[in-house]
């Protein structure tokens, strides 16, 4: 029941106001006028999530709202997926809306937090697979100036498969930034951990198709700030990793280096630019 929403040329969802008066009558031939009118506003859709179900109009963006690195995905059939996570536009959650191959609007996906507290996301990079699955590389706020690397699956209707966090040694700023997946469905999640206080290393971690941790591999700081993975690219039974590797306290330099997808270990790490 409801009342029936309307698609824009686009083929967006749009949200039409239904106006309303009422009349009486006592001898079904003269009817008067009752009161004033009234009116309504049809709501979309609403999309489940694993915590709560929202109208897909409550999703209003405003300046910040897409995750800094605006991630952006398509797949093979020229459909497009993009990110929306972080305060003011999402608290406790992030967003996935897909769009058709002529821009209009198909869904749009909510996933919540479901801790004690809620948590902020910041979404950083998506990848897709030949099914058209979705894979999420994130941090997730565990405090006030800490967080979380995320990591997650999201079936290719928008139903979230799985989701993984990962916490470092030090318990501080931990996060994924980038994120590939092979033909088998494994996934590979590059970011940092924190050592120590204000130490990161580089960090690579393997997920199998339904979510287990395979292995991790850590680049370890020796100098600066510490490393961060920023880019991954699979081949050949090799994982190619690239991020900044601290220095000093005001360098960094670029790292290449390259990694067996079996097991994690390092095969060759090439010189460092900068």
């Amino acid at each position: 029941g409801g009342l029936q929403t309307s698609r824009d040329a686009y083929g967006n969802i749009t949200s039409p106001t239904y106006y309303f008066k009422v009349w009486t009558s006592t001898n079904g031939i003269d009817f008067q006028p009752v009161g004033d009118i009234s009116s309504s506003t049809a709501k979309t859709p609403y999309l489940s999530d694993i915590n709560s179900t929202f109208p897909d109009g409550s999703l209003n963006v405003t300046n910040g709202g897409v995750s800094n690195t605006a991630p952006i995905a398509r797949d093979a059939a020229g459909s497009i997926y993009l990110a929306l996570s972080g305060p003011p536009n999402m608290y406790d959650g992030y967003a996935i809306r897909k769009y058709g191959p002529s821009g209009g609007l198909l869904w749009t996906r909510f996933y919540n937090n479901t801790g004690a507290g809620g948590a902020n996301y910041e979404i950083n990079a998506l990848a897709m697979d030949a099914s058209g699955n979705f894979y999420v590389a994130a941090k997730i706020s565990t405090g006030p100036v800490v967080s979380d690397a995320f990591a997650a699956k999201i079936n290719s209707d928008g139903a979230l498969a799985w989701a993984r966090t990962y916490n470092g040694l030090a318990n501080d700023i931990d996060a994924f930034y980038a994120v590939a997946v092979d033909t088998a469905g494994a996934v590979y999640a590059g970011g940092q951990e924190y050592a120590v206080i204000t130490k990161m290393n580089a960090l690579l971690r393997k997920y199998d198709a339904a979510g287990a941790v395979v292995w991790t591999s850590t680049f370890a700081w020796t100098g600066g700030a510490g490393n961060t993975a920023q880019g991954l690219a699979l081949s050949g039974g090799a994982v190619y990793v690239t991020g900044k590797r601290g220095v000093s306290a005001t360098d960094d330099d670029i790292f290449l280096r390259k990694y067996n997808q079996a097991d994690g270990s390092l095969l060759w790490a090439a010189p460092d630019c900068g």
